[in-house]
């Protein structure tokens, strides 16, 4: 855990054919966990959430799967580091897609709701 503590607010950008993940080191309440931002395509999908370990995964070296997300700490992670103000501009631009998706997701399930759709047949 001492290793991760020196990454603590390091912002990260990984890149792959089908998805492009943000993500940062955080610490909560003595927990260490990554606020994650990913779109991805093949389907078009956007996600934005917290990856925090749970009581049972601390205990099972959670720390361990954490360090994998951080290029100094892992040769095999592909991420790399990027300054706060980029990725502040990549998650501000993901949390309006994802926005958007909750709101269409809402005006589908009222539209649906709305002309007894959601109705068993």
């Amino acid at each position: 855990m001492e290793e991760l503590e020196n990454f603590i607010n390091h912002c990260y950008l990984e890149k792959g054919k089908d998805y492009i993940l943000v993500y940062k080191l955080v610490k909560v309440k003595e927990k260490y966990g990554l606020l994650c931002y990913e779109v991805q395509t093949m389907p078009y999908e956007v996600w934005a959430y917290e990856d925090f370990p749970t009581e049972k995964e601390i205990s099972e070296e959670r720390y361990d799967f954490l360090g994998g997300f951080i290029p100094e700490l892992d040769n095999n992670c592909k991420a790399k580091p990027i300054s706060e103000g980029h990725y502040i501009e990549l998650i501000t631009r993901i949390q309006a897609l994802y926005e958007k998706r909750l709101a269409l997701e809402s005006q589908i399930k009222s539209f649906i709701e709305g002309d007894g759709l959601g109705e068993k047949v």
